[in-house]
């Protein structure tokens, strides 16, 4: 099968691909107690960043001091 590139997916395209899959070889699945939904969401945690910056009055006393 040739692998079509730049192909527009409009409605009509997206109907005749529906119509043309073949599920004759998939198993129905009929028992779903081995199945459970996880509904997962990204935990977000707070972070902080601290830049101390050398205090210029600090930076003469120690050119003063030597």
């Amino acid at each position: 099968m040739k692998k079509e590139t730049g192909v527009k997916f409009n409605e009509q395209r997206v109907k005749e691909l529906r119509e043309n899959i073949d599920l004759s070889d998939v198993p129905e699945i009929t028992d779903m107690t081995g199945f459970h939904l996880k509904n997962k969401k990204t935990v977000k945690k707070d972070h902080s960043l601290r830049i101390e910056t050398e205090d210029p009055s600090r930076q003469k006393r120690k050119d003063e001091n030597g």
